[in-house]
């Protein structure tokens, strides 16, 4: 497994809401985007790291706000390759979840 420094790690899962994870994403589904969050979820926990939950909500709160929990993955295939390829490396190193838990 990937060293989980609790020092300098953190792990942010970010709007895991049912309506969210309910959405047509590829090239995960949200139901194995859930399950990868809570794989990371407690192995960074048992690593004494911290986990943060955001939950973005709308003034209106509409049904399915409810939280869930996250890793990655799109509305489409174009916009899942640019995030992992050209965004997501500019703010760290970017991993699966069956590389951060090897």
């Amino acid at each position: 497994m990937t060293e989980i420094d609790p020092a300098t790690a953190a792990l942010v899962l970010v709007d895991l809401q049912e309506r969210i994870v309910a959405l047509p994403t590829t090239p995960y589904r949200g139901e194995d985007v859930v399950a990868n969050a809570l794989r990371l979820r407690d192995a960074f926990r048992d690593a004494g790291a911290p986990v943060v939950i955001v939950k973005v909500s709308r003034p209106d709160n509409p049904p399915g706000n409810e939280l869930v929990f996250d890793a990655m993955t799109a509305l489409s295939e174009i916009s899942h390759e640019n995030a992992i390829t050209k965004i997501f490396p500019r703010l760290g190193t970017v991993m699966t979840t069956d590389e951060v838990l090897a």
